[in-house]
């Protein structure tokens, strides 16, 4: 790449380079000639950020001179406010070379398993994680695809494993960029930081690269909806199920759970060894529909979760309101103190409920005039929801001093785009987070009338 310009001189033409100012969110690149700065920018976390800027320079110079890889650091000046160092300049970063990598299995893992190898190596031996993992921090040098080679650049957020005084990150600050980002690294300082991030990552990368679009990653682990499955894109493409099993072994949710780099490296090795054996034995197929199947689970496993940590936020809600305006009623005082009685822990509940199906008690209360039942249900059967997710069905049931009962019903599901719905009279409307105190005063009307 050539960011040149002549100009005429005492009438001899000269060659003057002319600097590109890329900005980011912490720092400013320059590209001139051959070169490339990044910059420091002066922000109101300036001591965290010097920090990390100096952290990254240490860990590019102790590491540059042993991989062919890694971006190197020719010069660096730490002597003012700006904070810079100078590195080689490249052909740019991968989102340029998508139109190459689409559908093409092998040109993706040739160009990404030296970066494999390296991380790897960084990992055992240095005991170095990248933590962030993305298409413009994977740099380019070649001209056509057999002298392509990636680069690895922006050690920022890397991290050393040499002990907790030299954590950076803030204790809820997420780490890396979102859409290649490992579920763990979205809440902030993870205890004990390990190669399975990056893996989760690269994962990621493989999808994109071979997806060829740059607007476009498949959300959170889902790669096994029929809108994401690589094998309903490129059918005809061989070894596309080895890449599905390839790319489900990198991104599972569980960080344990994932493949290790050796697995990894010879996955790749063993796909890019043997392109014209198409995977087609049953043994595969199978393989591929339980890794789908895990995932699916995974996956119900998190919206369950989230439903029922609603549930709970809406019900600590209530119990604020009992205690703040029935303190004196012996009715809402026993229904208070049975509150606490769960009838099977939530993990109980969402195993039960995904492994088994059916449906399963959350908060039980049974009083003489007052009654209380919550249930977990494995799919829904509202209208207005979808039933691929899970719901819960909520009751309130009171006695009248005519011995007259009334039952106050409402349910809390997911529409087809996950959005959180409450479901009463057969007609979705939005969540609010006081439903349960509208149930409850309803309830508790009805004790006191005398109606029949």
């Amino acid at each position: 790449m050539d960011n040149t310009r002549t100009k005429r001189d005492g009438g001899k033409m000269k060659k003057k380079s002319i600097t590109i100012k890329i900005s980011s969110h912490n720092s400013t690149i320059e590209l001139c000639g051959d070169q490339a700065k990044k910059i420091l920018k002066t922000t109101k976390n300036n001591h965290t950020n010097f920090r990390r800027f100096k952290k990254e320079v240490e860990i590019i110079e102790s590491i540059q001179d042993n991989y062919d890889n890694i971006v190197k650091i020719i010069d660096k000046d730490f002597s003012n406010t700006h904070l810079n160092y100078t590195m080689q300049r490249f052909e740019g970063d991968s989102n340029q070379l998508l139109n190459k990598t689409k559908g093409n299995i092998d040109l993706t893992l040739r160009l990404l398993l030296p970066i494999i190898e390296t991380l790897s190596s960084l990992s055992q031996k240095n005991k170095i994680y990248h933590r962030d993992l993305k298409p413009e921090n994977l740099l380019y040098s070649g001209k056509d695809e057999s002298t392509y080679k990636l680069i690895l650049a922006d050690f920022g957020c890397a991290y050393l494993k040499t002990g907790e005084e030299n954590r950076i990150t803030a204790e809820f600050r997420s780490v890396g960029a979102q859409a290649f980002r490992a579920p763990e690294y979205h809440f902030g300082k993870v205890g004990d930081v390990d190669e399975t991030g990056d893996i989760f990552s690269i994962g990621k990368l493989i999808w994109y690269f071979i997806n060829g679009n740059k607007k476009e990653v498949f959300p959170y682990t889902l790669w096994f909806p029929e809108e994401y499955d690589l094998s309903k894109r490129f059918s005809k493409i061989k070894n596309i199920d080895a890449i599905n099993l390839l790319i489900a072994a990198c991104v599972n949710h569980n960080p344990t759970q994932r493949t290790s780099y050796g697995g990894l490296i010879n996955q790749i090795k063993k796909i890019t060894e043997s392109p014209k054996a198409k995977i087609d034995n049953k043994l595969e197929k199978l393989k591929i529909a339980e890794s789908k199947l895990f995932s699916q689970k995974q996956e119900l496993v998190q919206i369950t979760t989230g439903l029922l940590g609603t549930f709970k936020q809406a019900w600590l809600t209530l119990e604020t309101h009992l205690d703040s305006n029935y303190s004196e009623s012996k009715i809402v005082k026993d229904f208070r103190n049975m509150s606490n009685r769960y009838v099977l822990s939530q993990d109980q509940v969402i195993n039960n409920a995904i492994t088994k199906g059916g449906d399963y008690p959350i908060i039980n209360i049974h009083l003489n005039n007052l009654t209380f039942i919550s249930r977990l249900s494995a799919s829904s059967s509202f209208t207005g929801t979808d039933k691929k997710y899970p719901a819960i069905n909520i009751l309130f049931r009171s006695k009248n001093l005519n011995s007259i009962d009334k039952a106050f019903g409402i349910q809390l599901g997911f529409t087809q785009n996950k959005e959180l719905v409450l479901i009463q009279y057969a007609k979705p409307r939005s969540f609010e987070n006081n439903f349960l105190i509208d149930l409850f005063e309803k309830s508790i009307a009805h004790i006191s009338t005398d109606t029949n």
